[in-house]
C-alpha cells in the first residue's frame, strides 16, 4: 500500500517518496507542504478544507461522497473498491 507514494515518485520524477507533498508544493505554488488541502480549497473554490470529498462528489457526478472510491473503481477499471490502493500499487 505504501507504493502509492512510489507511484507519485515515478510519475513526477521526485527524488524520494516523501516528496509527494513537495510535488504539490511546487506544482501549485503553495507556501508550505501542509497547504495541500488549501490548494484543493482554492482550486475548486470549496468553502472548507474538508470539502475535498465534496469536490470529487461534484466533479465526477458521484451520488454520495463515499463514492470517491467508486470513482477510482470505474476510472481505473478495478475489480473492487478497495482496489484503489492496488491500482496505485500496480
Amino acid at each position: 500500500m505504501y507504493d502509492l507514494l512510489t507511484v507519485f515518485h515515478k510519475r513526477f520524477n521526485t527524488v524520494l517518496m516523501y516528496d509527494l507533498l513537495t510535488v504539490f508544493h511546487k506544482r501549485f505554488n503553495t507556501v508550505l507542504m501542509y497547504d495541500l488541502l488549501t490548494v484543493f480549497h482554492k482550486r475548486f473554490n470549496t468553502v472548507l478544507m474538508y470539502d475535498l470529498l465534496t469536490v470529487f462528489h461534484k466533479r465526477f457526478n458521484t451520488v454520495l461522497m463515499y463514492d470517491l472510491l467508486t470513482v477510482f473503481h470505474k476510472r481505473f477499471n478495478t475489480v473492487l473498491m478497495y482496489d484503489l490502493l492496488t491500482v496505485f500499487h500496480e
